[in-house]
């Protein structure tokens, strides 16, 4: 199983490459292009596709082939809706997916038009539907500081008493500035959070009973930490103005102008970019000052509504759960023994990984419903 999983993200990681060099080839093609350049870029998606063994036919065939058959059917789409919006101007597209992920932002590639300012698209391409795509996943922890300070990149925070950046895995001083700022009272439960994350490691990791991964076992306990961090969280979020929940919300779930989005499934598109956008219109709604967030909770979700006179334009949902981080070998190859090359040992079916179980972590994950938004074309 997590075989299968890292070879998927390899082919998604690969196909936002391929993505790239096609629309740079069509601006090429129509005479929009600033640089010629879309032969390199279709040399980076062969390079990394042939490092991870993957060739053409695995992009066109078995249960991973509506990947390429979404980018073939909704490319040309978008990029007709770019050649538009960007009327008079030359332009390129460029991958931007690793440097961005250093620094805590969502884009995989950017456009880079000759005067206008550049744009930062986030591609989120859906095996299935597209009707509640996924964001950020973070930490319980970081998940809640997210709220009360501004965020600069992975775990990194700044302060807003002295503008400094501080890192959320150093714990005295994160309690520091929460006192400082004046959220003495959300310490506490600051510290419930850290203990939910020590509990995942003294239950799972070095201990003789999960030295097997046993998913009946698993379950009811991946449950009650979620509801347990979901009711921290819940306690957390009601310290904060709901200005400011709603302009960290905006930030987290990639709607607050800053980046945009290009999102698709084998049936339908939206985008975010450009002016026929009707992606580009809800979001420009819910950053509307007479739009507000109603917060609530649901089990292991803390529900986040943005609402204009009463009416969810968005609902953002985020489950709390665990993170088990390839924790456990769950390949079928590794029936009968096999030996692990990272762990430096021979390894049985669902049995620990002593390293890899290390980074097992408790984890929010982030759902934007916009089944219902009305947002979607078929192209």
């Amino acid at each position: 199983m997590a075989g299968m999983q890292q070879r998927q993200h390899y082919m998604q990681d690969a196909l936002e490459l391929l993505a790239v060099a096609r629309l740079q080839s069509m601006a090429e093609e129509d005479e929009r292009s600033i640089s010629q350049d879309s032969a390199e870029k279709y040399a980076d998606f062969k390079h990394y596709a042939q490092e991870r063994s993957l060739s053409m036919s695995d992009f066109r065939t078995g249960k991973h082939r509506n990947y390429l058959a979404s980018l073939d059917k909704h490319l040309p789409h978008f990029y007709s809706r770019v050649e538009q919006h960007f009327s008079g101007e030359k332009f390129d597209f460029v991958s931007v997916e690793v440097e961005y992920r250093n620094l805590g932002r969502k884009g995989d590639f950017e456009i880079r038009p000759e005067r206008s300012q550049h744009v930062s698209v986030s591609l989120k391409n859906y095996l299935k539907s597209a009707m509640s795509p996924q964001f950020n996943t973070q930490t319980f922890n970081t998940f809640a500081l997210g709220f009360f300070f501004e965020r600069l990149g992975v775990g990194k925070y700044v302060d807003p008493t002295t503008g400094d950046a501080f890192t959320s895995s150093n714990r005295a001083e994160r309690d520091r500035i929460l006192k400082r700022s004046g959220f003495s009272s959300a310490v506490k439960h600051f510290h419930d959070l850290d203990d939910l994350q020590a509990s995942i490691r003294n239950t799972f990791v070095d201990t003789p009973e999960w030295e097997f991964y046993d998913e009946a076992k698993m379950d009811p306990i991946r449950k009650q930490v979620g509801l347990d961090g979901a009711e921290v969280t819940e306690a957390l979020i009601s310290n904060i103005p709901a200005t400011w929940v709603k302009q960290r919300l905006l930030k987290m779930a990639g709607m607050d102008g800053n980046e945009e989005l290009l999102i698709m499934d084998p049936r339908v598109m939206a985008e975010s970019v450009t002016e026929f956008s009707k992606l580009k219109r809800l979001y420009s709604d819910v950053r509307a000052d007479h739009c507000t967030v109603d917060a609530s909770r649901r089990g292991q979700s803390i529900i986040l509504q943005l609402v204009v006179d009463g009416e969810p334009l968005i609902v953002v949902r985020h489950p709390h759960t665990l993170n088990l981080n390839g924790a456990w070998i769950l390949d079928d190859a590794f029936h009968g023994g096999r030996y692990h090359e990272k762990e430096g040992m021979v390894l049985q079916y669902g049995q620990r990984r002593p390293m890899k179980s290390k980074q097992i972590s408790v984890f929010v994950l982030t759902y934007l419903d916009l089944g219902r938004a009305g947002i979607f074309d078929v192209s």
